[in-house]
This record gives C-alpha cells, sequence and structure tokens, in this order.
C-alpha cells in the first residue's frame, strides 16, 4: 500500500536580530514513489502550508515531485500540510538556536500580524496572495502562554538540565510550544475533505 510522501528541505534564510525572518529561499523535495497517485495535489498542499501561521514577507520555492523505485507514496491524514508546517517550524527552531532566544519569542515576532499593529500593509497576506480574515491566532497564543504556565515550566526545565553533571548532558525535561493552521481545502475536485478547516495550538511537555 502507499506510504506518506517523506520530504527533504534544503533552505536559506534570513532574519533580523530579533529572529524575524526577512526571507526564505527554499527548494522542497518529496519523495513520491515509482507512481503519481496523489503527488501533485500533496506536494501542492506542501507549499500552500509552508508559512503555517508565520508571515514571510519574501518567499522563494521550488518544488520537485521526485519518482524513484520505490513504492507509490499517496495521501495521509494533512495531505502535505504537515510536512510544509515542518519545515518552518525547523527554521524558527534554528534561528532560536542561533540566536539563543526562546523558541516561542522568535515564532511570536513571525506570526501574522494585524497591519495596523505590524505597520506593514501585508503582513496578513499569505505567500500566495491571499488575505486572511478575523485573524486571532496571535491572541490565543498569547492566552496559551499564560494558561499553560510556559515561562515557569521554561525555567523549571532550565533549572533541571543546568544541574546535570556536565550541565545539559542529560536533558530529560523540554517544554515546546507548537502552533498549527490548518487549512484544508484540496485542489483536486475528487479528494475528499473539501472545505474542511481546523486551527490547532499545541503546548507540549516531554518529563
Amino acid at each position: 500500500t502507499g506510504k506518506r510522501h517523506d520530504f527533504q528541505f534544503d533552505y536559506e534564510v534570513g532574519f533580523d536580530d530579533d529572529g524575524r525572518i526577512l526571507g526564505v529561499d527554499m527548494v522542497m523535495m518529496s519523495r513520491c514513489g515509482y507512481s503519481t497517485d496523489y503527488s501533485g495535489p500533496v506536494n501542492d498542499r506542501a507549499c500552500l502550508h509552508i508559512d503555517n501561521c508565520y508571515y514571510i514577507p519574501n518567499l522563494k520555492l521550488i518544488s520537485h515531485r521526485c519518482k524513484t523505485n520505490t513504492q507509490s507514496a499517496t495521501a495521509f491524514r494533512g495531505f502535505g500540510g504537515p510536512q510544509g508546517m515542518f519545515a518552518i517550524e525547523s527554521i524558527l527552531s534554528e534561528i532560536a538556536d542561533t540566536l539563543g532566544k526562546d523558541p516561542l519569542d522568535v515564532r511570536k515576532h513571525n506570526l501574522y500580524r494585524d497591519p495596523a499593529q505590524s505597520g506593514d500593509p501585508q503582513s496578513l497576506t499569505t505567500q500566495y496572495g491571499q488575505t486572511i480574515e478575523d485573524w486571532q491566532g496571535d491572541q490565543v497564543i498569547a492566552q496559551l502562554e499564560v494558561q499553560s504556565k510556559y515561562a515557569e515550566r521554561r525555567a523549571a526545565v532550565q533549572a533541571f538540565n543546568a544541574s546535570t553533571d556536565p550541565p545539559g548532558l542529560w536533558i530529560v525535561n523540554g517544554t515546546l510550544a507548537i502552533h498549527e493552521v490548518l487549512r484544508v481545502t484540496l485542489q483536486s475536485n475528487n479528494v475528499a475533505d473539501n472545505g474542511k478547516a481546523v486551527d490547532y495550538d499545541y503546548m507540549l511537555e516531554a518529563m
């Protein structure tokens, strides 16, 4: 039977001292297997979800759908969306590591934002030119941060990890906030799930 499309992303990213993305140049490659199946719409959706819930003011994206000698890759729940979102989340985590900043702070700096607040008339416009209406993602994340006691948990994790000998060698605690905007309006007329749209926010704690 078919498997989920696995992806490789090669990218260069420019960002400022706050971790705010200025531009991304990415090549996206997926293993489609020996036949086409749903590879077209799955890869299209990965391209459409590359922003997740973040504003990317300058984006160059090339998508390669690779024919291989393996079983055909097909459609799974998410339909390419998770793969695209994984790419931008990985980029933001790497930016945070590079700058030595809290990954949540970097993510909040890059969220879509009301132009009246950001001063950028395009900061609620996706990479494919759609204006986002009724955006509440920043408010949801702010509420989640408080209710989950993110700062308190992160401080406790850092204190515990610093107490190991040597510091950080055995990291058994971690806290991660992941934001996801899942838009499910599929491009192919014969594909199920048309019109469904769900917004998710996750607070994960690994103990």
